[in-house]
């Protein structure tokens, strides 16, 4: 079984390195969601986010302007490296609970 639990404990150095990465990364990216507001015949959109217990809204720009279109790819990419730091944690646990029988 030494063979097993040394490639277990190899590949869990390997997703806390990876861990560790994408939380860096993930720090670069902003809180919070986009909002539409609709003002007459155009949309303008915010970032609402929350500091503590107040919810702020934080204005971005009218529809389909450039940073409106990157602020919703962060995002994107934000949702997408949290899911990854999900899947992650759950093969840590499973590697620990393994490694601890």
């Amino acid at each position: 079984m030494s063979i097993v639990s040394d490639i277990l404990k190899e590949e869990a150095k390997r997703l806390l390195a990876l861990k560790k990465k994408y939380q860096k990364e993930l720090s670069k990216f902003p809180k919070g969601s986009l909002s539409k507001k609709r003002r007459g015949n155009n949309n303008y959109y915010y970032l609402v986010f929350r500091e503590k217990e107040k919810i702020n809204f934080k204005y971005v720009g009218k529809e389909n302007s450039d940073k409106v279109k990157k602020l919703e790819n962060d995002i994107k990419r934000r949702d997408s490296i949290k899911e990854k730091l999900k899947k992650i944690n759950r093969n840590l646990d499973e590697i620990k609970k393994v490694l601890n029988d």
